[in-house]
């Protein structure tokens, strides 16, 4: 037994219905074991080939694609704020690109200013403080991630001890030295709907300097 392990409290006596192993092994991902060169085809190329087509064909449409929406944001944007502000909060713009002959069909594209935010790391607390002021607890709250350290996971029998202590319930004494964080912020859905009402340009151009990067996704929504 490691060190490490030694240090650390067994677990109770009493026998827990699912052991560590039974824990580990249902999260297990199997994967195929393959010679380290892998195998040549030997057969004719010409499928292989069109996949390989396809796949460089797709990377240049996903960046060419990328562009165009980088281009679309720029345009509607700042229209989007600004009808925000006079017809109040709506997360999703339509966009009629062609009405098809039996005028009742269209070809729609769809936006979504979704609810959703990359993470903001919890130092930039103080920098949003000074933007939103005393909106900031309306705006944002605490969250965190949580993940083993290594140094654990790579330590079986350590391993073993700690997915055992996790299944019944650690204490708090222990928490230190098994887990490590990643702390952030968490906008608010008070946020989403509000920032463009009572923030200014200036204020969400500093949060989005700070961070506070909204997602946006497209969507085809056409009739058939």
């Amino acid at each position: 037994m490691s060190q490490q392990a030694q240090q650390v409290e067994q677990a109770e006596t009493k026998e827990p219905l699912l052991t560590a192993a039974m824990l580990l092994g249902r999260a297990r991902k199997t994967v195929a074991k393959k010679p380290a060169a892998g195998l040549l085809w030997d057969g004719e190329p010409d499928v292989p080939a069109e996949v390989l087509h396809g796949i460089r064909a797709l990377k240049e449409t996903e960046r060419t694609l990328a562009a165009d929406k980088d281009r679309l944001l720029d345009i509607v944007l700042p229209w989007y704020r600004e009808r925000i502000r006079t017809d109040g909060y709506e997360a999703t713009v339509r966009f009629i690109c062609a009405i098809r002959p039996d005028g009742k069909a269209y070809d729609e594209l769809r936006m979504a200013v979704i609810h959703r935010y990359s993470a903001i790391p919890a130092e930039r607390e103080c920098e949003l403080r000074k933007v939103v002021g005393g909106k900031f607890d309306m705006y944002f709250s605490p969250a965190a991630t949580l993940k083993l350290k290594k140094e654990v996971a790579d330590d079986p029998e350590l391993l073993e001890v700690v997915v055992l202590a996790v299944a019944q319930a650690i204490g708090p004494e222990k928490f230190a030295a098994w887990f490590e964080s990643t702390q952030t912020l968490a906008c608010s859905r008070a946020f989403t709907e509000r920032r463009f009402t009572e923030l200014s340009d200036e204020q969400n151009a500093r949060l989005e300097q700070a961070g506070v990067k909204q997602v946006i996704s497209f969507s085809d929504s056409s009739k058939d």
